[in-house]
């Protein structure tokens, strides 16, 4: 099923771009394998995985994490696409009452859009659809543009670094969002 995030939009002085959001599917393993190689490639320091460590996943591995992702009970892999072509990836996982938004990346020529506005939105109402009270995000305290990205969804500063995925050299602060 095909979910349209915010319809059309009219950012930029072209043609109107139509947005949609898709849920991964099982058998989209080649498309999830393109998209997350883009968006290592295009943002190394911005993710947890490196792009060596998925370029080294055998199509196998890639079916399976693509099953798996497609059919787990508490988390939700999408895609985003505009004017048909895939642009964006973002998942959602339930913890608890919260649900943390994550692997969030629109590929740089579909920025400022509304393609990373749709993503997040899009893992709001499924959020919400699961009784969630509020969505976490972190982002590398060096990543301005994500930072001032989601504050302008409405994502606030928590105080509080994660601390499973910060360095000695750089800290991964928790945005959140209450939803109700």
């Amino acid at each position: 099923r095909c979910t349209r995030a915010r319809g059309w939009s009219t950012a930029g002085s072209g043609p109107r771009n139509m947005i949609e959001i898709k849920p991964m599917q099982a058998g989209q393993w080649q498309l999830h394998k393109s998209v997350r190689r883009a968006a290592l490639a295009n943002a190394p320091n911005a993710f947890s995985s490196t792009l060596d460590d998925v370029l080294k996943r055998s199509d196998a591995e890639w079916q399976q994490l693509t099953r798996q992702y497609a059919s787990h009970p508490n988390s939700h892999t999408y895609f985003a696409f505009e004017n048909y072509i895939a642009c964006g990836i973002s998942a959602c996982v339930i913890n608890g009452e919260d649900v943390e938004l994550f692997s969030v990346w629109v590929d740089p020529k579909h920025r400022r859009k509304g393609v990373g506005r749709a993503l997040v939105e899009y893992g709001r109402k499924w959020s919400l659809s699961k009784g969630a009270i509020r969505i976490m995000v972190g982002i590398y305290q060096d990543n301005h543009n994500a930072v001032a990205f989601y504050r302008s969804m409405g994502f606030v500063d928590s105080g509080q670094v994660d601390p499973v995925l910060s360095s000695r050299n750089r800290a991964v602060f928790l945005f959140s969002m209450q939803l109700r």
